[in-house]
């Protein structure tokens, strides 16, 4: 059937929550954030070969994927655990033998240990 030919890839989705240096204010990571976080991760070639789609919304103006104090205290309030993360973001690849590939190149590892 000519349908089926038709369905997308099946990819493996990976979602990272990520906390800020501690010596980094939240003006400091959320900068990083927006300017320089997926152009570090994108100088790898393993990542950037292999990964099928990222996603990091700060770019989308309606869903931005990172934390500021202010929204971390005020979802609080309506007595929901709230998750101990600066930026979200989403990693879709082929398989999870590629997404080990990619996180055991030092390369890497030393480009987001930064």
């Amino acid at each position: 059937m000519a349908a089926t030919d038709a369905l997308p890839q099946k990819y493996l989705k990976v979602s990272l929550f990520l906390t800020k240096l501690p010596e980094l204010s939240d003006e400091q990571f959320h900068e990083y954030w927006r300017t320089k976080h997926l152009q570090i991760a994108l100088e790898n070639k393993s990542f950037s070969t292999k990964v099928r789609r990222y996603n990091q919304p700060a770019k989308l103006r309606a869903a931005q994927h990172h934390s500021s104090a202010s929204l971390k205290s005020q979802a609080s309030e309506f007595g929901i655990p709230v998750m101990a993360f600066d930026g979200v973001a989403e990693v879709w690849v082929d398989d999870l033998q590629t997404w080990k590939e990619i996180v055991s190149d030092p390369d890497f590892v030393a480009l987001i240990a930064v």
